[in-house]
């Protein structure tokens, strides 16, 4: 999948550095925005590869076959 959610939190970090680092105040808020973005992208990706582990672990579990039903199971109860 693509994305690391490590670089993703690598970046958030260098955001929040900036913000720290900076005395003007429109751009502190924009470093502290984006270092959230950075995270929440993050928790995105790694929910994003939870699920799919979970789909691709259902894939190999393999559910016994039901026999197809008798002609007589397909008439409608009236």
């Amino acid at each position: 999948m693509p994305g690391d959610p490590k670089e993703c939190r690598q970046h958030a970090l260098n955001c929040m550095l900036l913000a720290k680092q900076t005395a003007n105040q429109e751009s502190k808020q924009t470093f502290l925005g984006l270092s959230q973005s950075w995270t929440r992208l993050a928790v995105e990706l790694e929910n994003a590869q939870a699920l799919l582990d979970t789909v691709n672990a259902m894939d190999t579990i393999r559910l016994p076959e039901r026999p197809p039903p008798d002609k007589g199971d397909l008439t409608p109860d009236h």
